[in-house]
């Protein structure tokens, strides 16, 4: 059998520990965020050095065994049934080059890890919302953040990876070695290999910027929504943020702002907002990384999940009242959602450089159903976010967004459904760094509706 030997196999053969059923943190490492994921690998490699993954993708190619790879955990595809979790945990070292203004990241690392380096330097890069996302992670899938308007998605940002290829045969390097693997990893997704090192460009970013939230009563949510749409659509590139409406018809209803540039700047921009007369004003100079962590509590390990999002061709008033209707419905108070404007440095991105495709849309949405982890609340809390996605759907463009952490459809196939030409050199690189498919297991089955 495959497993027949697996982890002698790999304890011979790697430093870091390998874990199997029965092991003590075996049912944590083998958990991701989402609650609803329940999955039971052979064996997890937690990998200590990028020998260990070579090591470790060798025994399991030996078998023939599908792989995941794990960094942060968050993603439903970081783990798997009857198949071997390459863990790149531990490979958490950042390096900051303050005078090249670039990091260093290995493939374990976080956004916390990464932001808090960067700021002692008054660097930035486009990372996470929720900073105990992987690095990697993110920027394989583009890179969506708080600084986005300003700085471009994360992906934009790589300069360069280590890449150990399936099968534990050959490491790459990312850019002027390979640069079609790197035009690749800019946004391409998974299934290339197993990002060891990561190299991004840095940006200046004073450690303290004006952020934070304004907080309004739910029955002022269409006029919030229309004066935030028509701030952000002609407001500067500095400024950027989301409209979150929380679950309910007494959830939240908050405009988050961020402004990469001088806090004076940022008063000015922000003040058609103030002007409205927030309930909460907790818009001040902040730290970056405390902004980073603002929906922490939003997002508690452990929960249930469903997510949906898309691209918006317009936001007129009659989606804002669509929505904020569907918004309206009961669902647990976790659940929430985010109308993010795009524009900014997004609109000026080189098509030719990454992999990833950024429509010509204005704003994007994000649609998280979080939930305890109790089985009989699966259909209220799906049905919220499968209503609010039905209420934009008049408005959203047929390209879905590559950019989140649920299954999704191919971001890179037209609106017709026939591969396009970035599609096709996509998947001739994946062909060619993983020929057997073995980083490509298919996603679990979980995000349809639930049954009635």
């Amino acid at each position: 059998m495959a497993e027949d030997g697996l982890a002698a196999a790999l304890r011979a053969r790697i430093e870091g520990e390998v874990v199997v059923a029965g092991d003590p943190g075996y049912d944590r490492l083998r958990s991701v965020f989402n609650a609803r994921i329940d999955r039971r690998p052979l064996a997890i490699a937690r990998c200590a050095s990028r020998e260990d993954v070579v090591a470790a993708l060798a025994a399991g190619a030996e078998r023939g065994l599908p792989v995941a790879v794990r960094g942060g955990g968050t993603s439903d595809l970081a783990t798997l049934d009857a198949g071997l979790v390459v863990d790149v945990g531990p490979l958490d070292r950042v390096a900051i080059d303050p005078e090249a203004a670039t990091v260093r990241v290995g493939g374990g690392a976080t956004w916390r890890e990464l932001d808090a380096a960067a700021q002692e330097h008054g660097l930035a890069v486009t990372g996470a919302r929720v900073p105990r996302l992987g690095v990697a992670g993110v920027a394989l899938a583009g890179g969506s953040g708080w600084l986005e308007r300003a700085l471009g998605p994360t992906c934009a940002s790589v300069v360069g990876a280590e890449v150990v290829l399936a099968g534990g045969g050959r490491t790459a390097r990312a850019g002027d070695e390979d640069p079609d693997l790197l035009w690749a990893l800019r946004g391409g997704g998974g299934g290339l290999g197993v990002v060891t090192e990561l190299e991004l460009r840095l940006h200046p970013l004073d450690p303290t910027l004006l952020s934070g939230f304004l907080g309004f009563p739910r029955e002022r949510a269409l006029e919030v929504g229309g004066a935030f749409r028509d701030l952000l659509e002609h407001g500067p590139d500095e400024l950027g943020g989301a409209l979150m409406l929380g679950a309910g018809i007494g959830g939240a209803c908050s405009a988050v702002v961020a402004f990469a540039g001088s806090v004076a700047n940022g008063e000015e921009a922000v003040a058609p907002l103030r002007a409205l007369g927030p309930s909460i004003d907790a818009v001040a100079p902040n730290e970056y990384t405390a902004l980073q962590h603002l929906f922490d509590v939003r997002n508690p390990h452990g929960s249930r999940v469903h997510l949906r999002g898309g691209y918006l061709r317009e936001l007129p008033d009659e989606a804002l009242e669509r929505v904020i209707a569907a918004a309206n419905r009961p669902a647990a108070a976790l659940s929430h959602l985010l109308l993010q404007p795009l524009g900014g440095a997004l609109e000026r991105l080189d098509p030719d450089a990454m992999a990833l495709r950024i429509p010509d849309a204005p704003w994007a949405y994000r649609c998280f159903g979080l939930w305890p982890p109790v089985e009989s609340l699966d259909r209220g809390a799906i049905d919220w976010v499968d209503g609010i996605a039905a209420a934009l759907e008049p408005y959203a463009l047929a390209t879905s967004d590559p950019g989140f952490l649920a299954p999704r459809p191919d971001p890179y196939r037209s609106a017709t459904g026939g591969a396009d030409e970035r599609a096709t050199r996509l998947e001739s690189i994946r062909q060619r760094c993983d020929p057997e498919g073995t980083l490509r297991p298919d996603p679990p089955a979980i995000h349809a509706r639930a049954p009635r």
